[in-house]
């Protein structure tokens, strides 16, 4: 819903449409929410409160005007991605699998954030994450994955998941391409997440 973050103008074009989407989408998620706390089981109901929090702490950074810094985004990707694990175990998912789920779609979220803003700073000089960051983050979240898979934390192929991500976001911090490109480096990032979902589905029959 419009909250006059931009401008009046934006406020008066778009609060008909922004009421109209809230009362869709808040009603329909007020109905299947009340629905879920009497059929999901309990351990799906536990993690429930993962999404809330992080969506609470969400608004606060909407509110806050911080959402499309480095760290807002990178809250909104985590709080996104935190809504798999009670699903997951509501469709009777394993702990381990939903474990998977929520790490390896928040990580690589992360990693992609990073590495889009840090490109972006370096590029325009508007500042943004430094450029020493987006190169690490890529190779560490690879390394923390394969780490928990061997503490059998994740699903084995957890670290494999991350891999189309993580490349393409190396790729972007190793040799920036100008910021006029955004819309073809969004897309191939989309297109590398639906290869990690396709992963974890067919690799590990996740779901």
């Amino acid at each position: 819903m419009q909250v006059g973050q931009r401008g009046s103008r934006a406020a008066r074009e778009q609060q008909a449409e922004a009421r109209r989407s809230l009362a869709l989408f808040g009603g329909f998620a007020a109905v299947t929410g009340t629905v879920s706390l009497f059929t999901l089981p309990t351990d799906a109901l536990v993690w429930l409160g993962l999404p809330i929090v992080l969506g609470l702490a969400v608004a606060v950074a909407v509110f806050a005007h911080v959402e499309k810094t480095t760290g807002g985004e990178v809250l909104v990707g985590a709080a996104l991605s935190s809504l798999s694990m009670p699903v997951a175990l509501g469709g009777e998912a394993t702990a381990v699998a939903a474990r998977t789920l929520f790490l390896v779609f928040a990580l690589i979220f992360m990693t992609a954030t990073v590495a889009v803003r840090a490109m972006i700073g370096r590029v325009t000089k508007a500042g943004g994450p430094p450029r020493w960051l987006a190169l690490l983050l890529a190779p560490a979240v690879l390394a923390v994955l394969a780490w928990l898979a061997a503490r059998a934390e994740l699903a084995e192929v957890a670290p494999m998941a991350a891999i189309p991500v993580c490349v393409v976001s190396f790729a972007l911090s190793v040799k920036p391409p100008s910021p006029r490109y955004l819309r073809p480096i969004g897309w191939t990032l989309v297109a590398a997440t639906i290869l990690t979902a396709i992963i974890l589905v067919v690799g590990e029959r996740l779901l």
